[in-house]
């Protein structure tokens, strides 16, 4: 999951979480399924939701352009805010 480019004076970035093929912290990730992205994964994924980190763009060393659908991803930040925070929001689209 990335930010869109966010521009200030140290540089363009963007923020990212973790993707893994490893479930190690079963209550900080949430299972990828195929339904929840553009393409399938190449092996099961889970997003590691405690993990948040600031990236310049050019150290993206690889994109292979699969993205979260637009109905899954309230879902996904949803538990990055509680799992970062320990808020328990709820985001609407409005």
């Amino acid at each position: 999951m990335v930010s869109p480019i966010i521009h200030d004076a140290q540089g363009d970035f963007v923020y990212a979480i973790l993707i893994s093929s490893q479930n190690i912290n079963p209550q900080y990730t949430i299972e990828i399924t195929p339904e929840m992205v553009t393409k399938p994964m190449l092996k099961q994924s889970y997003f590691v939701t405690h993990i948040l980190d600031k990236f310049e763009e050019r150290c993206i060393t690889r994109q292979n352009n699969n993205f979260i659908k637009p109905e899954y991803f309230d879902t996904v930040l949803e538990k990055i805010i509680h799992s970062i925070f320990g808020l328990d929001m709820e985001i609407d689209d409005e």
